[in-house]
């Protein structure tokens, strides 16, 4: 069967994503959990998106369920081997709805998760802080650990099985970092939700009320994702 281009996209999109993240959690052992739980501080914060919001529409869409909130936004059949195209649209419903990147709610869910556990020295940073740049985070951070919270896919797209359907996919990743030296001590990730097909709502129900169903999958989705991560953190299964 030949799958139609713009599926072709969202799996390579989905694909790639997971090449970039490591399948098996790290384990800490109980003895270093310990150590860590009695850090002075821990910082919390989060990275820029690997990849932005996309959405993904399903064939011929003409865009009256986001434009008439948005204004026009056209036709984009044929449109799906360019994934800045989707990011646009990702874009435009971001901008329309004021969503902010599920890994904001991750990482607060996360250290509420963990001082239950009686980590209470895991405060949150509050800036998006780029991963890559020790020296900025050692001038930033007045601790000696962090840990980092980072999207790793973030999309909307139309069922395959009914295209007029469409599922929300999300998935991030966690590291606990040493801040003087930028040693990556622990990581963990999250997984893709599972779907019912028949019950994937239509885009005309995400977008009713300023997107509040869409809203509401993705605060779900991230809930979900921080139990896993702090279930990963602690050793146990997903809370």
């Amino acid at each position: 069967m030949l799958i139609p281009a713009r599926f072709r996209v969202i799996c390579f999109l989905i694909a790639t994503s997971t090449m970039i993240c490591s399948c098996t959690p790290s384990v800490l052992p109980s003895e270093e959990l310990k150590k860590i739980g009695q850090c002075p501080k821990i910082h919390a914060v989060h990275n820029p998106p690997r990849l932005a919001f996309t959405f993904f529409p399903e064939e011929g869409f003409k865009g009256e369920a986001i434009g008439k909130y948005f204004g026009p936004v056209g036709l984009f059949t044929g449109a799906w081997s360019d994934i800045r195209s989707a990011q646009a649209l990702g874009d435009k419903l971001i901008q329309g709805f004021g969503l902010q990147d599920p890994v904001l709610r991750v990482k607060s869910r996360s250290i509420d998760l963990l001082a239950r556990e009686n980590f209470r020295n895991i405060q949150p940073y509050d800036s998006q802080l780029p991963e890559d740049d020790l020296g900025n985070l050692k001038q930033k951070l007045d601790s000696d650990m962090m840990m980092d919270f980072k999207t790793i896919t973030w999309v909307l797209a139309s069922n395959p099985k009914d295209p007029k359907r469409y599922l929300d996919s999300f998935r991030a990743r966690s590291r606990l970092i040493r801040v003087e030296d930028g040693k990556v001590l622990w990581e963990g990730e999250c997984g893709f939700k599972k779907h019912d097909p028949k019950s994937a709502p239509t885009i005309d129900e995400m977008m009713a009320n300023q997107g509040a169903l869409l809203k509401t999958l993705f605060q779900e989705d991230a809930d979900a994702c921080a139990g896993e991560i702090v279930g990963q953190f602690l050793g146990r299964a997903s809370r």
